[in-house]
């Protein structure tokens, strides 16, 4: 089997599992970014949550503001929600201009 132009033996799954982690070294997974939210503020520590699936944690709240470390993967483009109240992500400038699109 050839697995990302290398070849792999029948019974080499731990080769197989050491590819899938390196393939992923140098890609930023994760940010800190706001989210906004109506209504009171949620705890730190809360989960957000894209769906069903965890897209990260609170980890500072303000009036209206909250910060969160989200996976972007999960949180891009996703309905998301903290304590099962519905919050908006916020892209800032410097994060727009960061992936290239117009602020």
């Amino acid at each position: 089997m050839v697995h990302g132009g290398i070849y792999v033996r029948a019974g080499d799954e731990q080769l197989l599992y050491d590819l899938h982690a390196i393939t992923g070294r140098g890609q930023v997974k994760s940010r800190m970014l706001p989210i906004a939210f109506d209504g009171p503020p949620p705890s730190v520590g809360a989960e957000v949550l894209a769906g069903d699936l965890r897209a990260g944690v609170v980890t500072s709240v303000g009036a209206g503001r909250a910060i969160a470390l989200l996976r972007l993967d999960r949180a891009e483009g996703q309905a998301l929600s903290v304590d099962g109240r519905a919050v908006r992500l916020e892209r800032p400038a410097w994060f727009r201009e960061a992936l290239g699109e117009d602020a």
